[in-house]
């Protein structure tokens, strides 16, 4: 079904318009029980709109309800929910059984629906004409198939084409050649036709964004191209704990089945192959159910989180044990200080391995290619990936939405959907800083070195700080401030018995239940800290909590980092957000912080560089030469790799000018990448500096009234 009625004359000129503004524009799908309907008639979101509801038909006083919501919201539709093609007895008027029940029951309230049309654009008369002017040729451009892993972008098109809302007849003919969940030995794991479906539909999303910005000659304030909808990522991994949470629940012969399941993945044409001599069919059987309303699932929340910028969605096969080996090399518990140096090397072989469980040889520039930022649905690091022999992170913009447990995608949905947070130009004087330690003498010297830094910066730039004694120092300061943007500086630890994270205030451990229970939250927040986000079985984790209470984007840790190196990153962060909240400089907050994350790397090998030469025997004159050289070239490489299509290419002209620049022996080949110990979560490509929205209107000529929700 469309998602405004206003696709009804035109979804693609609708589509051009949405493109055009850069609007977002999600499905506003919500949950109200039968004892909240109530609430939901008092707050009435969404006033302005036609409104379905999806009710039960054993829902107790469900006429009573129906008639309180008829006599709130007009018009109403409703949809029978436990069986979608009955109507809802005694309510057949406004009962809907499928999309083209629908069209015609709109079609026939015509005047009543202008009304809403108008008091939508108040300021421009709009007639509401149900023309419908699609043809025939979108069938075939946007054809329906039994793959499933297609149905999301399948949906999409439709939302941008409307060729299933033109008649009554099929949607589209099916694709006989892709039969979902059937495995046909005849063919090899590596078979990619079933990817090459999700790659065609990729391409054709691309090229109808690009000809509709093209066409409306739309301008970007920053003249960079990183401007197509964001790529949904989705992999779907079986976390190895899972057995362990659901376990005490179950008998021994249930748990063993689940056990088993979680054991189960897809080869790279999306078949499961199993030998038949070690499994019974109601084991197949169970393995099946599950995998499906998994998939199912992660399908439909992806196509949820699709619907705000039109984005393409890419489902890669479902992951198991083939994975786990490289992954537990993560496990906290296990990371000493041996593998801390070795990290790089160990996290690009998990990236490799990742590559190539599930992406096709030679379709990865078809996926990743283009210059777009990219939301990932999954539990595993996908910011490692190997792509032109760089992370992932590097050369894209990554945001991750955990994928266990479930409910936290559709928690990231549902806050997305109700706030349209934007970053203001005063942000900085909303920024709160807590810094944890111990208080007793001689411990954490190191951390408040860097704490009079901080504090000393805020007097310049204008956030607040606070020395955090107590768990209890963290809520009052949260109330005190309500921040927009949350930065801990302190310890990070793990439990592996609850397998939780957690941080550490002078010894006390802040927990994910805490945060839930206290509603300690801002829409952004930065954990500076080590282990926030633990790989490899950890379910309860920090991310989870405040994604909970209604945080839009947060940044935690993979890794221990360093003192040295986090205090760099989050200062420079702080520094340059005082910049960014001010020049159109970047679009979201994802682009930002990955930015600021990213180049972390070569502006710690030019400072430690830096110092390596101010403490050589080099003469004053050649000292004096070589910084004031570094510090251009640390200023030069930083603007070029606001690009993305530069980055790699900057990179490699950086390690040769470093060879030109200094000898050899002062180049610091020290320092550890620790940029890719980071993890951004959430949909902070969805939030908005206030300078871009305001020059992206100027030098498009939009003039509109932008009303933002609050958290």
């Amino acid at each position: 079904m469309p998602k405004n009625v206003i696709q009804l004359n035109d979804p693609f000129v609708h589509y051009g318009n949405v493109k055009m503004t850069q609007n977002f524009t999600p499905h506003h799908l919500s949950v109200y029980y039968p004892d909240s309907v109530d609430h939901l008639i008092k707050h009435n979101p969404y006033k302005v709109s036609i409104k379905v509801f999806l009710l039960h038909s054993k829902t107790k006083e469900l006429n009573n309800i129906i008639a309180k919501l008829s006599a709130t919201f007009s018009p109403i539709f409703l949809i029978r929910v436990d069986d979608p093609e009955k109507m809802i007895k005694g309510h057949e008027e406004i009962s809907i059984t499928s999309p083209h029940d629908f069209l015609k029951k709109l079609t026939g309230r015509k005047d009543e629906i202008g009304k809403v049309l108008l008091a939508s654009f108040p300021k421009k008369q709009i007639e509401f004409v149900v023309d419908l002017p699609l043809t025939e040729n979108h069938h075939f451009y946007n054809p329906e198939n039994s793959f499933k892993a297609s149905k999301s972008n399948f949906m999409t098109l439709n939302q941008i084409l409307g060729n299933i809302w033109a008649n009554d007849k099929p949607r589209g003919s099916a694709t006989s050649a892709v039969q979902d969940s059937k495995v046909n030995l005849a063919k090899p794991p590596e078979d990619s036709s079933r990817f090459k479906i999700l790659v065609d539909q990729l391409e054709k999303m691309n090229d109808l964004e690009i000809m509709v910005l093209k066409d409306r000659k739309v301008q970007f304030p920053n003249g960079r191209y990183e401007w197509l909808s964001p790529l949904i990522l989705i992999v779907p991994f079986n976390f190895p704990s899972l057995g362990k949470v659901y376990g005490p629940g179950m008998n021994r012969k249930e748990l063993k089945q689940l056990q088993k399941a979680l054991n189960h993945e897809q080869a790279l044409n999306y078949n499961s192959y199993v030998k038949t001599e070690e499994t019974t069919v109601e084991e197949l059987r169970y393995r099946a159910k599950f995998q499906n309303l998994k998939i199912q699932y992660l399908d439909s929340v992806g196509y949820l989180h699709a619907s705000f910028t039109y984005s393409p969605v890419i489902r890669f096969p479902m992951l198991g044990n083939s994975i786990k080996t490289e992954l537990s090399f993560f496990k906290p518990e296990t990371i000493n200080e041996t593998k801390w140096l070795k990290s790089k090397e160990l996290i690009d072989k998990f990236g490799q391995k990742l590559s190539s469980l599930i992406i096709p040889k030679g379709l990865e520039d078809k996926v990743l290619g283009l210059p777009r930022q990219v939301v990932a649905i999954t539990d595993l690091p996908v910011e490692w990936l190997i792509y032109k022999q760089h992370n992932l992170c590097f050369t894209h913009d990554v945001t991750r939405i955990p994928e266990t447990p479930y409910g936290g995608i559709m928690a990231s949905y549902a806050v997305s959907t109700n706030v349209q947070f934007e970053i203001k130009e005063d942000v900085l004087s909303r920024t709160l800083v807590l810094l944890g330690s111990s208080d007793h003498d001689n411990e954490d010297e190191d951390f408040k070195k860097y704490f009079e830094s901080i504090e000393q910066q805020s007097k310049t730039l204008g956030f607040k700080t606070f020395r955090c004694q107590s768990i209890q120092d963290v809520k009052d300061q949260i109330s005190l401030h309500r921040p927009d943007f949350l930065i801990f500086d302190c310890h990070g630890g793990f439990n592996p018995e609850t397998l939780s994270s957690h941080l550490d205030i002078n010894g006390q451990s802040l927990t994910a239940d805490a945060i839930a229970r206290d509603k300690l939250v801002a829409p952004l927040v930065f954990l500076s800290a080590c282990h926030t986000n633990p790989n490899y079985g950890y379910l309860n984790k920090l991310a989870d909590a405040f994604f909970e209470v209604g945080c839009i984007s947060i940044t935690a840790t993979y890794f221990p980092i360093s003192i040295l190196s986090g205090s760099n990153i989050y200062f420079r962060l702080l520094k340059n957000l005082s910049n960014a909240a001010k020049a159109p400089v970047h679009k979201n907050w994802l682009e930002f912080v990955s930015h600021v994350v990213r180049t972390s790397y070569y502006k710690d090998v030019v400072y430690a560089t830096m110092r390596n030469v101010e403490s050589s025997e080099t003469n004053e004159k050649d000292k004096g030469k070589i910084l004031r050289t570094l510090h251009k070239l640390n200023i030069r490489i930083g603007v070029n790799m606001l690009r993305a299509d530069r980055r790699i290419e900057i990179m490699k002209e950086f390690e040769e000018e470093l060879k030109n620049i200094c000898p050899k022996d002062l180049i610091d080949t020290k320092t550890i990448s620790e940029f890719v110990f980071y993890t951004h979560m959430g949909r902070g490509d969805l939030v908005r500096f206030e300078s871009w929205n305001k020059e992206f209107e100027r030098i498009n000529g939009l003039k509109f009234d932008r009303v933002l929700n609050k958290i």
